[in-house]
C-alpha cells in the first residue's frame, strides 16, 4: 500500500496506524495545512500511498497523540437540530409579529365591509321607495327634452384614439 516517499520525524519512533491528513488534523486539533507543514518539517511521519483514485498522504501519528486526542465531534444531525430548532422558534415568533397585526386589520376590514353592505342595502331600499314619487318629474323632463329636438349624442361607438387619428390625418 505504501510506496514512494517516506518522511521520518525525529521523535516518531513509535507510531500509530496511518490516518489521512484531515483525520490527523482532527486528532491533533490543528488545521490540515498545519499537518502538511509538519510533514514537510519532518515533525510528523507520513507516506505517500497510491490508490486507484490517485495519490494520498497517510500520516503516522505518535502514540501520545492518540491518547490526547479530543473527543470526536457529535453527529452532524445532533448539531444541526439544536440551532435549527432555535432558528425555527425565532422564525415562528418573527412571523407571528408580522402576521398578527395583519390578521387583525383584515378582520376589521371584513367587519367594515359587512357594515357597508348593510348600509348599501338600506340606501337601495330607500332609493326604490323614492322612485315612484319621482316618475312624474322624470316624465315631465323627458317631454321637455323631446320638445326641443333630439340631443346630440354624447358618446360615440368609436374609441377616442380612432377619432383622434381621423382628426390628425385630416378628417379621413
Amino acid at each position: 500500500m505504501a510506496d514512494a516517499t517516506s518522511h521520518q520525524g525525529a521523535g516518531a519512533a513509535v507510531a500509530t496506524a496511518p490516518v489521512t491528513v484531515e483525520q490527523a488534523a482532527t486528532i491533533l486539533g490543528v488545521s490540515a495545512s498545519t499537518v502538511r507543514r509538519r510533514i514537510r518539517d519532518g515533525t510528523l511521519r507520513a507516506e505517500e500511498a497510491r490508490r486507484p483514485q490517485g495519490v494520498v498522504w497517510v500520516v503516522h501519528l505518535p502514540a501520545d497523540a492518540t491518547a490526547a486526542a479530543p473527543q470526536p465531534p457529535p453527529p452532524a444531525s445532533a448539531v444541526a437540530t439544536a440551532p435549527a430548532s432555535a432558528a425555527g422558534d425565532q422564525m415562528i415568533s418573527y412571523t407571528r409579529t408580522l402576521l398578527e397585526p395583519l390578521v387583525a386589520a383584515l378582520e376589521r376590514s371584513q367587519g367594515r365591509v359587512g357594515e357597508l353592505e348593510r348600509e348599501n342595502g338600506r340606501l337601495t331600499a330607500e332609493l326604490q321607495a323614492l322612485r315612484p314619487s319621482q316618475e312624474p318629474q322624470e316624465a315631465a323632463q323627458e317631454a321637455r327634452r323631446t320638445a326641443h329636438g333630439p340631443e346630440p349624442p354624447t358618446e360615440t361607438s368609436e374609441p377616442w384614439w380612432r377619432r383622434w387619428w381621423a382628426w390628425a390625418m385630416g378628417g379621413l
